[in-house]
């Protein structure tokens, strides 16, 4: 056996050393050995508190049972400090001992419990409601009595503590008047009480003194707690310290620290609505808020004997004599960087504060800043987080928002929030505050409580419910900007994706709640606009789609968008960018329906929005605009009609009947394969007179009126149509348009047309164009063309009058026409005016060029047609829609953003060539692989071209 020799000295040196490595290993074995204990409010399993499945009912057992490093975990449910009338009994944390509350109570590591914060407040209540429900007199005398011994590792987090009743006798020790929701006794020689409270909120508790809390460190003692993300609401006293006092001599401290805390409509009855400082004492508050606390004396928000120092704080509307109040010589509150009502008196002003006559909040009852507050960017700039320091504000708000989001803290327990981050594959912290920590879903951002003004939502597809609820729906808000179609890294809106007419967004708003294969069960309405919406509510840039109004009443409207304007005052007109609406479904209005009857009003601007495949068996297969005794006059421009059904307006159904208003403008919009199977293929109007520049309808069909049908029936019907083109739409009756005039009482169907086409329509009955009927003896459908072109037109007569008349002048027919009243500068010709039987252009050789009516101008005709050519190209106007000119011959010039291969995108609906001089004044995308052949390139200010993979523009030809 071999041996080992060494010397005394290194045998003692050696056995030292194993004994430090013992106690070493002794302690890593008791770090390693922590406990969590599990409590749910009714027992499960062997209820020991060993896990959620065996969870006790008994709190209080759990953390007496509990060392130190160890943690108990609390469910959501209520939990009463005894199950007996006994008041006298109360929960009590213990030093180093971790309390957390609001957990589902399946939860394996404590990052997967729900966000705390003033939107999910806690679902773990800590009640004193032990007697009769709801007479506080019976009620605990403190929910929590904490007694000395502890310092901030005997942790309380996430909880709501309520109805503590501290009406109790005065006597030798703590008295029972003190502290209803948290008594925390430090007071005798060397006693500490000192707890770290998180993400609590104490609501409706009462006591004498100290209604919420009560810090005792008198008889040289201490008591000075820890306070981060606390509120403190409708907390009462008999005598002074509506929410808080602190307490202490000469030879003892009471100096709380509170970070992000609201003290709110809290009330005493002598002084001290919110806070009283006794004897020395001297808390510390950093980015709190006090709004509307009362004392019937003296210190609305804080009365003070000791000293108090408030940094980056807001104080609005606190009542009693004196917002602050220092009582005695050496009582003083230093307050800096803080900002309150401009009569606030009796403070220590350091710098950087600020008063303010208006309030600084969002509203009466909320403490989050409104967007003009001068609390926004004024907060102490030397203000930084410090990780681990509990004396420093840390990276979040009160609401579990970013601090410091411009750059410089606000004043307030909330940061000024301006932008949401929503993204379905969001795997962050979900707090909505940038694309890491994005929200997962959109509904969680509307309805978040914060004061954002912007929403930016990732591609991907959300929905208003993971229920199968029908009812509910996506609701918009006044100054707030949705946008969607980002890919979620972007930090600047133009770093967007393009979304235009040809290039949908990525994001999608779907209403398919319930099975994949049924429409039968989707959301009423994908989107459902409350009244009181005007433009500053804004949606931009996504595809709704899915919804399927088929209930009663309202919810047989708008599937993809309802806009609830009715009712006298009422108002609801958002604003819609580059949105989609495709597949939706409703008796009225498939895609939107714009309430504004009964002296409402619903009058949205939609602007580059493309409906398609949208349906509706009644009325507007995508969209109504009912103005019935109100107003709805929707305002649309650059919007794409495709594909939409309905039995009257394919596409768009207006109505202004019992005495309404319903006049839609719209511009450069187009109606393409929509279909009625009664009347009006594209657009329905009865009691409207729409406004229509430049726009085109094309291969829209109906039983009567195969693009427009004007229903004089409840009153005037009388559009205004200019620089329209009308080719390759069919019906029964009136091709391209009925004008009738005979439906009703007294009203009149008379639009006027200038400078509109009219090619290849069809009629197989009559009007193949035109079919306008009257009553006898009246003028009730008189319609007027001028600067028209009426040519190659199909059917049974062109126009056909039925009591009615039709006057033109300087407008152009074929030799087949006839049924028209002819005014001056008409041509009949036999040679087609158009470039081709696809396009109502202009032929370089045709009639209808620089033969308008000369007397025509900008005022009437604006300055471009529908290509973006101007008007008036050679010194007098063309007929017809499109102004026959110069601009594209040799230099083609972009009219909106899109692809660079789309015809829509140029002026004159031509992609440019080898020998032109392209002008860029939008955002044009070259697709995959494709090659630009120009002659030059030249770029506005808002002019780009945005290359995708393999693409390129080839210049010099």
């Amino acid at each position: 056996m071999p041996y080992c020799y060494v010397s005394s000295a290194y045998w003692f040196v050696s056995r030292f050393i194993l004994l430090i490595c013992l106690l070493v290993g002794l302690s890593s074995v008791h770090l390693l050995a922590q406990t969590v204990r599990y409590v749910k409010p009714i027992a499960s399993g062997l209820s020991n508190g060993s896990s959620w499945n065996n969870a006790s009912p008994d709190l209080q057992a759990m953390i007496n049972a509990s060392a130190s490093g160890d943690q108990v975990w609390v469910a959501s449910g209520t939990y009463k400090p005894t199950a007996t009338t006994d008041r006298s009994i109360s929960f009590a944390m213990k030093n180093g001992v971790a309390i957390y509350g609001g957990f589902l109570g399946a939860e394996t590591n404590l990052s997967q419990r729900p966000a705390i914060n003033t939107t999910t407040p806690s679902s773990t209540t800590l009640s004193g409601d032990i007697g009769t429900i709801g007479d506080n007199s019976d009620n605990s005398l403190h929910v929590i009595r904490n007694p000395p011994g502890l310092t901030t590792s005997a942790i309380l987090d996430g909880f709501i503590i309520t109805s503590g009743n501290a009406n109790g006798s005065i006597t030798l020790g703590p008295p029972d008047n003190i502290g209803g929701g948290m008594l925390n006794i430090g007071k005798g020689a060397g006693q500490v009480c000192s707890p770290l409270i998180r993400q609590c909120v104490f609501v409706a508790n009462q006591a004498g003194f100290g209604g919420a809390m009560h810090n005792d460190g008198q008889e040289g003692g201490s008591s000075s707690p820890v306070l981060i993300n606390c509120v403190f609401l409708n907390n009462t006293v008999t005598n002074n310290g509506g929410a808080m006092i602190n307490s202490c001599d000469m030879y003892s401290s009471s100096r709380p620290l509170l970070t992000n805390c609201v003290f709110q409509n809290n009330t005493a009855t002598h002084h001290g609505g919110a806070m009283l400082n006794a004897g020395t004492s001297n808390p510390r508050l950093t980015n709190c808020s006090f709004l509307s606390n009362t004392a019937g004396y003296s210190g609305g928000a804080i009365y003070g004997n000791g000293d108090s120092q408030l940094i980056n704080c807001v104080l609005w509307n606190n009542g009693g004599a004196f917002t602050f109040f220092n009582n005695g010589t050496e009582a003083a509150a230093t307050v800096s960087y803080s900002l309150f009502d401009a009569s606030v008196t009796y403070y220590t002003s350091g710098p950087g504060n600020l008063t303010t006559t208006n309030s600084p909040f969002v509203s009466g009852t909320d403490t989050r800043l409104a967007a003009d507050s001068p609390a926004i960017n004024t907060g102490d700039p030397a203000t930084t987080s410090t990780t681990g320091d509990l004396t420093a504000v840390s990276n979040f708000d009160l609401a579990g928002n970013s601090r410091f989001l411009g750059g410089r803290i606000d004043m307030g327990a909330y940061e000024f929030s301006t932008r949401l981050y929503v993204r379905a594959s969001a795997s962050g912290a979900n707090t909505g505050q940038n694309w890491t920590d994005a929200f997962p879903d959109l509904q969680t951002a509307l309805t978040y409580s914060g004061n954002q003004n912007e929403i930016w939502v990732a591609a991907g597809t959300y929905k208003p419910t993971s229920t199968i609820d029908r009812t509910i729906s996506f609701s918009m808000k006044n100054g707030v900007t949705i946008f969607g179609g980002f890919a979620g890294t972007e930090t600047t809106l133009s770093q967007r994706p393009t979304i235009d007419n040809t290039t949908p967004s990525s994001t999608t708003l779907s209403g398919e709640i319930g099975s994949p294969s049924s429409t039968t069960d989707n959301s009423y309405h994908v989107i459902n606009n409350p009244a009181g919406l005007n433009i500053t509510a804004i949606l931009d840039g996504f595809v709704i789609t899915g919804g399927n109004a088929n209930n009663n009443f309202s919810d047989y409207s708008g599937g993809g968008m309802y806009n609830n304007g009715s009712g006298s005052g009422q108002v609801c007109s958002p604003l819609i960018r580059q949105c989609s609406f495709v597949a939706n479904q409703a008796a009225f209005g498939g895609a939107v329906f714009n309430n504004g009857s009964l002296s409402g009003n619903s009058s949205p601007v939609l602007t580059n929005c493309v409906f398609q495949s949208n349906s509706a068996p009644s009325a507007g297969g995508a969209l109504c605009n009912l103005g019935q005794g109100g107003i709805s006059n929707p305002t649309l421009t650059n919007c794409a009609f495709q594909d939409n059904t309905s039995t009257q307006g394919g596409a768009m159904w207006n109505s202004g009947y019992a005495s309404g208003i319903c006049n839609p403008q719209l511009t450069n919009c187009s109606f393409q394969g929509n279909t009625a199977t009664r009347v009006g293929g594209a657009l329905y109007n009865d009691n409207s007179s729409p406004v229509l520049n430049n726009c085109v309808f094309q291969s829209n069909t109906a039983n009567g009126g195969g693009a427009l049908y004007n229903n004089a029936f409840m009153g005037n019907s009388n559009p205004l149509l200019t620089n329209c083109s009308f080719q390759n739409n069919t019906a029964q009756s009136g091709g391209a348009m009925i004008n009738d005039g005979d439906d009703g009482p007294d009203g009149t169907s008379s639009p006027r047309l200038t400078n509109c086409s009219f090619q290849a329509n069809m009629a197989t009955v009559k009007g193949g164009v035109m079919y306008n009927v009257g009553a006898v003896g009246t003028t009730r459908s008189s319609p007027v063309l001028i600067n028209c072109v009426v040519f190659n037109n199909g059917g049974a007569n062109t126009i056909v009058n039925n009591n009615a008349s039709l006057t033109t002048s300087y407008s152009l027919f074929d030799t087949s026409v006839n049924g028209y009243t002819s005014g001056p500068g008409n041509l009949i010709v036999t040679t087609s005016p158009f470039a081709s039987t696809t396009s109502t252009q202009l032929a370089p050789t045709a009639h209808a060029i620089n033969t308008g009516d000369p007397n025509t101008t900008t005022a009437t005709v604006g300055t471009t047609d529908p290509a973006g050519t101007p008007r008036f190209a050679q010194g007098r106007i063309d007929m017809g829609a499109f102004e026959w000119g110069t601009t594209c011959q040799g230099l083609v010039t972009s009219i909106r953003a899109g692809n660079w291969n789309d015809p829509t995108v140029w002026a004159c609906n031509v992609v440019p060539i080898s020998t032109d001089i392209v002008q860029l004044n939008h955002v044009v995308t070259l697709p995959t692989s494709y090659v630009a052949p120009i002659k030059t390139l030249r770029n506005s200010n808002t002019g780009k071209v945005m290359y995708q993979s393999g693409a390129k523009v080839r210049l010099g030809f």
